[in-house]
């Protein structure tokens, strides 16, 4: 009798842990369902941002997914105004940066030749590393006293803007802007903006 009481006992745990563990399991994909469109609408609106900064004036985009034969997923955009082209961009990464992986959004002009560059994500040493690749807006103490507005736009980096007006076939370390001190992350984007004009490249020639 008592073996059958521990058995039904045993039985029961069993079946209410069951019933615990569908239980959270059903919360946790009801809250991922309600979570999954706002996310991917704020991705989107992120992307919208982002390509903002770095194309000329646009009123649709067309994007294309590309998966690297090393396992990196790229995207190409290709922005239309009035249903004209208006610029092109690739969204892509390396994971050579001093942090791991660096994503960056880079543009480009009708002869593709780089036109803007815009680092989405990093984790590059603060102070070293993120000189390559932050763009931060700097005000004079005299600006602010003088009511002076933010300029609008990307804000100056002098080694992401030294890519811009340069194919990917001039891009090198004597060609562009390599900061002192951060070789590594230097390096990294480098590999980063060649990688894009190299799928630009290779996508207009299909």
């Amino acid at each position: 009798m008592t073996d059958l009481r521990k058995k039904s006992g045993i039985l029961y745990l069993s079946f209410a842990l069951f019933l615990i563990c569908a239980a959270a399991a059903a919360v946790m994909a009801f809250t991922a369902l309600l979570t999954e469109k706002p996310i991917r609408q704020r991705q989107k609106s992120l992307v919208e941002e982002n390509l903002k900064l770095v194309l000329p004036d646009f009123d649709a985009v067309k994007e294309r997914k590309i998966s690297g034969s090393d396992g990196t997923d790229s995207v190409l955009f290709l922005a239309e105004k009035d249903g004209k082209p208006a610029g092109k961009a690739v969204q892509t990464s390396t994971m050579n940066g001093y942090g791991g992986k660096i994503e960056a959004l880079v543009s480009f002009d009708p002869a593709n030749r780089v036109r803007r560059i815009v680092v989405i994500s990093h984790n590059e040493t603060p102070g070293i590393g993120t000189r390559v690749v932050e763009r931060k807006a700097v005000r004079r103490l005299w600006d602010v006293l003088k009511g002076q507005k933010t300029e609008e736009g990307l804000p100056a980096n002098e080694a992401l803007d030294s890519y811009e007006g340069r194919t990917g076939d001039e891009l090198s370390p004597g060609t562009v802007h390599f900061v002192s001190g951060a070789t590594i992350s230097s390096n990294a984007m480098l590999d980063l903006v060649r990688r894009a004009a190299d799928i630009l490249k290779e996508e207009e020639s299909h």
